[in-house]
């Protein structure tokens, strides 16, 4: 039979301060175990964080040497389609200038025009980001003598207008009997022409009519 066992009052004095040592030093390992913990975890979140600035960084970099050299590829080019107007907002003031010089110009043409509001083209439908082909139908009636001068006054017309212009088509006729036409009998002509211009997505509540 197993003996009770029991500490007294002197002994328990004289283990007391050590067992509040043990329990001290145990608290101790406790606390350094669980701060190595965390900074081991903190460590390793910061690893993390720095691959993944650096990921990032190599990626920007990337972007910006392909940018540049897209840029050296392309840019002169882009300039020159800035400037000639095929890429920018439609200068539908320049068109109506040059189209009522050439009309002062040449007045036994009796030159008249017509714009169309501008349209969505669907030319070329997936354009990088944002942008959009658009095009605006000009229709032109004049009376040229003969076909050299309608001629004449088309490629004059291509070479001013601002954009890309687009010869879709001419009509000759002669006229009727009743026509009252100066400097020999005159042809009726009638030419259709696409102007076309790029440039960013117009607004939801700006024109978007799908051009046929």
């Amino acid at each position: 039979m197993i003996s009770e066992f029991r500490f007294n009052r002197d002994e328990l004095k004289y283990l007391l301060p050590q067992l509040l040592i043990l329990a001290g030093v145990l608290l101790l390992v406790v606390l350094l175990c669980g701060g190595a913990w965390y900074e081991l975890a903190r460590q390793q979140r910061e690893n993390d964080q720095a691959r993944h600035r650096l990921t990032q960084a190599r990626q920007q970099l990337a972007e910006v040497e392909q940018a540049k050299a897209d840029w050296e590829q392309y840019g002169p080019r882009f300039a020159v389609f800035q400037q000639t107007g095929i890429v920018g907002n439609e200068d539908r003031l320049q068109w109506v200038e040059v189209l009522t010089r050439l009309g002062r110009e040449s007045p036994g043409l009796e030159l008249h025009f017509s714009l169309t509001p501008q349209m969505v083209s669907d030319l070329i439908p997936n354009l990088a980001g944002s942008l959009q082909v658009y095009v605006t139908r000009i229709r032109l009636d004049f009376t040229p003598l003969h076909e050299v001068a309608m001629q004449q006054l088309l490629a004059s017309l291509l070479q001013q207008l601002r954009g890309q212009p687009v010869l879709r088509g001419c009509g000759l006729s002669l006229p009727g009997e009743s026509s009252n036409a100066v400097d020999g009998e005159r042809l009726i002509a009638r030419c259709d022409l696409n102007l076309l211009t790029i440039h960013r997505a117009l607004p939801v509540n700006a024109t978007e009519e799908q051009a046929p």
